[in-house]
């Protein structure tokens, strides 16, 4: 039985950007991390989205266990060299853009 079809028509922000509306992510049951892929219709006039997943038994995300090592990563840079200083900012500010 199929459901009925949702249709959202949303505007891409800067740098490409957009977000999944609520409806769809509780319809797919995607939360927060989850992964997703894009794939392109052949004729390039639609897009679908799959959710994926990557692993069984992956470890669960721990914002707590990230802010600890946030904080401790923050202590070891204030005790570092400047130019190691400004290396790993940048290094943060890629894995950052890439979540």
């Amino acid at each position: 039985m199929k459901k009925n079809t949702v249709k959202i028509i949303k505007q891409i922000g800067f740098e490409g950007r957009t977000t999944i509306p609520l409806i769809i992510r509780k319809e797919m049951g995607l939360e927060d991390k989850d992964f997703i892929s894009f794939e392109l219709s052949e004729d390039g006039n639609s897009v679908t989205i799959r959710r994926e997943f990557i692993c069984d038994g992956c470890p669960v995300y721990d914002e707590v266990e990230e802010k600890k090592a946030d904080m401790e990563l923050q202590k070891l840079l204030k005790e570092r060299d400047p130019v190691l200083v400004s290396i790993m900012k940048y290094i943060i500010g890629l894995a950052g853009d890439a979540a």
